[in-house]
């Protein structure tokens, strides 16, 4: 838990970590909370709850915390092997 009183220190804070799992951040102002989530070096960062995990929602980390996807759209491409083909016809 860490109380601030500067925007940019709190985050420079919550982002010297070698680790990125998840955080969250709790105010009243939604629109000011999600503008700090959006700064945060986490895979997961939760506004005024913590620990939502469900099978639509993706959760991985950032940074130490792992690479990769698991749940959601982006987890189940976790275990595709995407290809890509263009082709441009040939006239004349």
């Amino acid at each position: 838990l860490l109380k601030f009183s500067d925007v940019d220190d709190v985050i420079a804070r919550a982002n010297s970590t070698e680790y990125g799992l998840a955080a969250s951040v709790w105010s009243k102002d939604t629109a000011a909370a999600l503008r700090i989530a959006e700064r945060i070096e986490a895979g997961t960062v939760w506004i005024n709850e913590i620990h939502v995990f469900g099978p639509h929602i993706a959760f991985g980390g950032h940074k130490q915390s792992g690479m990769g996807v698991e749940n959601a759209l982006d987890g189940l491409a976790e275990y595709t092997n995407p290809q890509t083909i263009t082709v441009k016809e040939i006239t004349g």
